[in-house]
């Protein structure tokens, strides 16, 4: 589980919404510093919202206050003076209860963005969370054979793998670094060849390992691919099927990569990786309901929700449903 404090997993949060609320293309950080353009000097914001509009860059900070009591003017004002300095296009002012009816007139009248992230009864959209079916597909995988082509060599004609290389490699990490690679004189992983792979064919990597976050209208079904960093390795792999053996080899240049041996550092022509793949799904259950809601009514309902995986790894899921309309309290 998370170790943010309560604080910063509500910024977090306000910034996801956003996101996904968000034009396509967005690029969303949080925290993010922005340059106060009269100081020059770095002002940090709790999240900020960057896209391109034509020629145009466009700068939407996001301020969060997670307290207990209504925010008031001073606040606001604080917000305008900030949002000026940076040349933000836009400021949204955040709280977990509510404003002052003064905050709101001069938020409305100085044109900063005020909203509400709120918990809300399940009664209150649990017309619209119980129609979501979510199921995680997790995948994992071990490291089966390995099997290595040594360069010929008049004086080394048959080199053998050292035994210490047979023994870690045999514990399955796959991030134990074995092979060294000439051109820059590191030593390498299978885990760092799957990445490199996967880079050169533009495959889509690059998850969160322990959470996701997706955009859902009301009354859809959807899976959660979580598979790892090596998502090319789950191609194919029937889900909650039995283990698929796949091979994986990687052929290297002339003076590329070396192994240790019982002869020293040989030049390696080839090698090839035997993969135990399979892939499971985990159902979810509802969890923590919230609002986010303007000046005019709610603009998205949220859901947060936790599951436990079979090796005791805990994923959050985000699932946000915009544009719920005024007073909608069913389906968005």
């Amino acid at each position: 589980m998370s170790k943010d404090p309560k604080w910063r997993e509500f910024e977090k949060l306000t910034a996801l919404i956003e996101h996904h609320l968000g034009p396509r293309g967005a690029i969303v950080r949080s925290p993010d510093h922005v340059t106060d353009k009269i100081t020059g000097q770095q002002r940090e914001v709790d999240a900020s919202v960057r896209y391109q509009v034509g020629s145009v860059p466009i700068l939407i900070t996001i301020e969060c206050r997670d307290r207990t009591t209504a925010q008031d003017i001073t606040w606001i004002e604080h917000l305008v003076a900030k949002r000026d300095s940076i040349g933000a296009s836009a400021t949204i002012a955040v709280s977990s209860t509510s404003f002052s009816g003064p905050a709101l007139k001069k938020a409305k009248a100085k044109g900063i963005e005020a909203r509400i992230l709120k918990e809300v009864s399940e009664d209150a959209i649990r017309d619209w969370a119980q129609h979501l079916e979510i199921v995680v597909v997790r995948g994992t995988f071990g490291m089966g054979q390995l099997r290595v082509q040594f360069k010929p060599v008049a004086d080394n004609p048959n080199p053998k793998i050292h035994p210490e290389v047979v023994a870690e490699y045999a514990k399955g990490d796959v991030e134990y670094k074995f092979i060294r690679r000439a051109l820059d004189d590191n030593w390498i992983s299978i885990g760092d060849l799957l990445r490199e792979a996967q880079q050169a064919a533009n495959d889509l990597s690059g998850m969160l390992a322990r959470g996701v976050t997706i955009t859902l209208p009301p009354k859809l079904s959807v899976s959660i691919a979580v598979n790892s960093s090596f998502s090319s390795l789950f191609d194919d792999v029937p889900v909650d099927g039995p283990p698929v053996v796949k091979t994986m080899t990687w052929t290297f240049a002339p003076g590329e990569a070396l192994i240790s041996t019982d002869r020293g550092l040989v030049e390696i022509e080839y090698l090839d990786v035997e993969f135990s793949v399979v892939q499971r799904t985990y159902p979810s259950q509802v969890g923590r309901l919230l609002s986010y809601e303007g000046p005019d009514g709610r603009i998205a309902n949220v859901e947060q929700r936790e599951l436990m995986l079979s090796d005791g790894q805990l994923l959050r899921a985000t699932i946000s449903s915009g544009n719920a309309g005024s007073g909608d309290q069913g389906a968005a």
